[in-house]
């Protein structure tokens, strides 16, 4: 009986071990065209909310328990990307992402304004008599 009894204990720890066991999936995220590391690009776990920005390496790192999780990669100005992933040990995944490209229509911008600035002088008819040496600065007169 002791012997059944050991042996349920410890299939229950190895079970639940393995339940509660972490693995961690890690890369890089870099552009498609030019291999450039992207700085702050989010990567994250759809099922879990759950997310990192990499670092100033293009480097990420999360982790997750034993599942099948949706990884998500954006970053600005790129398409996002997404990789259905099955958790059942650590792995390596590097992302490559491609630059989102958007096409505008042209832009026209008119603007009309009346030229007040010139009906009135900057400096009306004031003549300015300067008479300054460097002992007497109150010889500056204005007329």
């Amino acid at each position: 009986m002791k012997k059944y009894f050991f042996a349920l204990i410890f299939l229950s720890a190895t079970l639940l071990s393995n339940a509660q066991r972490l693995h961690t999936i890690s890369g890089t995220v870099k552009d498609a065209k030019t291999g450039e590391d992207l700085i702050g690009a989010t990567v994250y776990i759809k099922e879990l909310g759950k997310g990192v920005t990499t670092n100033a390496y293009g480097f990420y790192s999360l982790s997750a328990h034993e599942g099948v999780y949706t990884i998500i990669v954006q970053y600005m100005g790129y398409l996002p990307q997404e990789e259905t992933v099955q958790f059942t040990t650590s792995m390596k995944i590097n992302f490559s992402l491609k630059e989102q490209v958007t096409e505008m229509e042209e832009v026209i911008i008119t603007a009309k304004t009346k030229d007040e600035n010139v009906l009135i002088s900057a400096f009306n008819n004031s003549r300015f008599d300067v008479n300054a040496s460097e002992s007497n600065y109150q010889s500056i007169s204005c007329r």
